[in-house]
């Protein structure tokens, strides 16, 4: 074997080098785009959910407000009545049934915008995951059809059935040229041996 086939080898060997280096950085770095993708979605769940148990608590708060405002409300109504000389019975007590109703309603009212609001966070936050993880599936697609993009060039310049090269001998093809037979001039001892 001359000293241009060794150059030969040692550049195909060198370029081979360079498309599976480069197909496997690639490949990486669609990866950690993914899992960047996962994470990025993880913590943008994390921040609705706290947003959704705050809105919960704020809620909560609020509704306990409206009902204290409800009964001080109804404490001036009755005190107005009684001040009145008007007794807690007919059309005084319907009054004061009526605000006690219109007080609560406004409370659970307040509850439900709450909850509504937390709900709408909560939905944002399984979104947020669901992206997170699609774009880690994505990362991970992505990387392996890099590296099958890869293998496919190594493929082109690697065949498995390559071309007979001109002195070759017996052996036939690269390989053949590494074994004995091409070496010895065709034939003989190395073509049964490793051939």
């Amino acid at each position: 074997m001359g000293l241009e086939t060794l150059l030969a080898f040692g550049a195909l060997g060198g370029s081979a080098g360079a498309v599976s280096g480069g197909t496997a950085l690639a490949a990486g770095g669609a990866a950690l785009g993914g899992l960047g993708g996962l994470v990025g979605g993880f913590v943008e769940a994390s921040a609705y959910d706290r947003a959704a148990r705050g809105e919960i608590d704020a809620a909560r708060q609020r509704e306990i407000i409206t009902r204290r405002d409800g009964e001080r409300g109804l404490g001036r109504t009755r005190a107005a009545l009684a001040g009145s000389g008007l007794t807690m019975e007919g059309s005084a007590l319907d009054l004061i049934a009526d605000e006690a109703g219109t007080a609560e309603l406004s409370a659970l009212l307040t509850r439900y915008e709450g909850q509504s609001r937390a709900a709408a966070l909560r939905d944002r936050a399984r979104g947020a995951r669901i992206g997170g993880l699609a774009a880690f599936g994505s990362g991970i697609l992505d990387a392996g059809s890099t590296i099958l993009g890869g293998q496919t060039r190594l493929q082109t310049m690697f065949p498995r059935n390559p071309p007979r090269m001109p002195g070759a001998g017996a052996g036939g093809g690269l390989g053949g040229g590494l074994r004995f037979g091409g070496l010895i001039g065709g034939g003989g001892i190395g073509q049964g041996v490793l051939s």
